[in-house]
């Protein structure tokens, strides 16, 4: 949180990037740097609306956050994309931004918040179902990223706990 805190106070238009494994708080890291910009225009794009409920059940009631789905910003044609406009742009999943229709749309809202910061997390900045092939989408669209915490390193270092393993009797 801290790095991605010292890389948005870099300036406006910032992106920053936080790839995390599955599990070790990613949506709790959202929710944080929505509370440290209580007060502006925000906007949360996930691929599944349940993520929005699981960023929410960490902000206060009078936090204001506008949710959208990537299939959402699909639907949307330049001039609706154009029009809205916000302060800061989170994208959980943002893997997703490099796939050919969400990634176009997902540009064209950028394009329309030039002064927007944006942060983005992912378990994996790779994407792989494109026509341009397999990117590092957390190298090629973000200005820095903040932090990366692979499974086994999370594993290692507590944040995860370590698997169980059960054996049913045959």
């Amino acid at each position: 949180l801290d790095n991605i805190r010292t890389e948005l106070q870099k300036g406006s238009g910032r992106k920053v990037a936080a790839i995390q494994a599955t599990g070790t708080g990613k949506s709790l890291l959202i929710a944080s740097c929505i509370k440290d910009a209580a007060g502006k225009k925000q906007l949360l794009v996930a691929p599944r609306t349940n993520i929005f409920d699981e960023v929410r059940q960490f902000l206060p009631s009078n936090v204001r956050l506008d949710c959208v789905t990537y299939q959402y910003l699909s639907s949307q044609t330049p001039e609706q994309l154009k029009a809205m406009q916000f302060d800061r742009i989170y994208f959980d999943e943002f893997h997703h931004m490099g796939a050919d229709r969400w990634g176009e749309k997902a540009q064209q809202l950028l394009e329309a918040n030039p002064t927007a910061q944006v942060v983005g997390t992912t378990a994996t900045s790779e994407h792989t179902h494109s026509k341009k092939g397999v990117r590092d989408i957390g190298e090629q669209l973000f200005d820095a990223v903040a932090g990366r915490l692979n499974l086994p390193t999370a594993l290692v270092n507590h944040t995860l706990p370590l698997p169980k393993y059960v054996c049913m009797p045959t």
